[in-house]
């Protein structure tokens, strides 16, 4: 409960192992970046279940990786074309999906931000824009189309295919 995708990627790379996710304080799992208490508790209330940790044991069982790979994956992370920065998409976008847009960003290491705040780098604006629009301005967030969007998917290779929805 509580746990979305962004907070189940935060878990994983920050702990790298099912195992370390099981074993896990509230505080340790709260003092990841963009993890507060509610979730952490959550987290640990979920591992401290049996029929979890068995369903854990049946997913080990049956072959499936439990653990992020060795080695320094963020080197390879830091090489991509928006490694570092910050994205927020408003409004309905013509040409993508939500998720197919934030994906494609994820895929060359950007990173999807939940709100508008100082320390974000790109809003993305689509059709109907609300509030978000109006908060970045004041705050002075660099401001996008969805042309714009579309150009950097396609000069880095990461323009999806046709529009549908995902999930």
């Amino acid at each position: 409960r509580h746990v979305g995708e962004k907070a189940a990627f935060t878990l994983a790379d920050g702990l790298r192992s099912m195992d370390a996710i099981l074993a896990a304080f509230e505080a340790e799992i709260a003092a990841l970046d963009g993890v507060g208490p509610t979730i952490a508790q959550s987290v640990v209330q979920w591992a401290q279940e049996a029929e979890n940790r068995a369903l854990v044991e049946k997913l080990r069982a049956a072959g499936l990786q439990l653990r992020l790979p060795d080695g320094d994956i963020s080197a390879d992370a830091a090489n991509l074309p928006f490694s570092g920065q910050t994205f927020l998409l408003t409004g309905s976008l013509a040409s993508l999906t939500r998720g197919q847009a934030e994906q494609a960003l994820q895929s060359l290491g950007g990173k999807i931000a939940s709100s508008v705040s100082k320390s974000l780098d790109h809003l993305i604006v689509g059709e109907a824009a609300g509030s978000k629009l109006a908060k970045a301005q004041k705050v002075g967030v660099p401001i996008h189309d969805e042309a714009w969007l579309i150009e950097q998917l396609r000069e880095h290779d990461a323009m999806p295919g046709e529009r549908k929805r995902m999930g």
